[in-house]
């Protein structure tokens, strides 16, 4: 209630500021991969609500990872068939999507082939800097009466960590410097202090890639590129990470400044039809005279965008190879 209530307000806002000088034909929005049937109905119901849709027929819902995918098929459409990597990682979510384009120079086709999100992201950065901190700063602890940064709650100290964070993706040091009633803190950060606080999710980053690969039994040496995207993937020690696995050579950083995901879903209705993709959850009915639930779509079925299903994203089954 509270996320339809939220998001209300903000499309609300949003319809007020631009939506009655502009009236949309069709809404895309951007999600991470497998977001929750639960959360997909609210922001399609707060749409109505807001005047910005008048039906639900007018709203797509589209994993952003694909749509920086689409992206890619229009900048890196050459004669042949490429193997590419989207990395899509923002504030929540690390979403992967490994995918074969394949193109005669003009017009092109993309495959996806495996996807996988973790939660490790911004936000988790985040933790881990304010807990380096911590441990160098122990009279935080005490001050705010907590064990570790998962239970700080004074935004204000969130919003300097952050910061933070974000400065050293462009520059070698920063100062971290934040008063209150309670705390009092004055120091240095270097960008390598930043890679030590998050060193055990670096590690935890290169365990999914490898699971992603291993999960749809490809080989990394088969992939052509590796196209970064979304706030988290403009740090230094992501694009590190990723080229220490594929090679340098291979990542394309030029997907991670402001604006660029919302470009990208804005080709989604034109370019709909140019992907095949990947069901993101299991889905069955109710037999109620065998009293089981029957699968009628599995989660990694391959789909093309042809008609309406359940989850409110249009496609029809086609088993592998036909």
């Amino acid at each position: 209630e509270e996320l339809e209530k939220a998001l209300d307000i903000l499309f609300a806002d949003l319809y007020q500021r631009v939506g009655k000088r502009a009236k949309a034909d069709q809404i895309v929005v951007g999600l991470p991969l497998c977001y929750s049937d639960v959360g997909r109905k609210r922001i399609i119901q707060s749409l109505l609500n807001s005047k910005w849709a008048k039906q639900e027929s007018q709203v797509l819902l589209f994993p952003e990872p694909l749509a920086i995918a689409l992206r890619c098929g229009l900048d890196y459409k050459t004669s042949g068939k490429q193997r590419f990597l989207v990395v899509d990682h923002g504030g929540g979510t690390l979403d992967m999507c490994l995918f074969d384009l394949e193109s005669t120079g003009k017009d092109f086709h993309i495959k996806v082939i495996g996807q996988r999100r973790c939660d490790i992201a911004g936000n988790k950065f985040d933790e881990c800097l304010l807990d380096w901190i911590m441990q160098r700063n122990p009279a935080i602890k005490d001050k705010l009466k907590v064990e570790n940064a998962k239970e700080v709650t004074n935004i204000a100290l969130w919003d300097v960590v952050e910061r933070c964070k974000i400065e050293l993706s462009s520059q070698e040091t920063t100062r971290l410097t934040f008063r209150d009633s309670n705390i009092k803190l004055n120091m240095t950060l270097k960008r390598t202090d930043l890679e030590e606080a998050l060193a055990s999710r670096l590690e935890k980053i290169n365990e999914e890639v490898t699971a992603l690969f291993e999960q749809v039994d490809v080989n990394e040496d088969s992939l052509d590129m590796v196209f970064l995207a979304g706030g988290s993937s403009s740090m230094p020690c992501i694009q590190q990470c990723f080229g220490r696995v594929f090679g340098s050579e291979k990542v394309e950083t030029g997907y991670t400044g402001s604006g660029v995901l919302a470009e990208n879903l804005a080709l989604v209705p034109k370019y709909f039809e140019m992907i095949e993709r990947l069901c993101e959850y299991t889905y069955g009915i109710w037999d109620s005279k065998n009293r089981q639930v029957v699968t009628i779509v599995e989660a990694g079925s391959l789909l093309t965008p042809k008609t309406e299903d359940i989850t409110g994203t249009r496609f029809e089954i086609r088993p592998e190879g036909k």
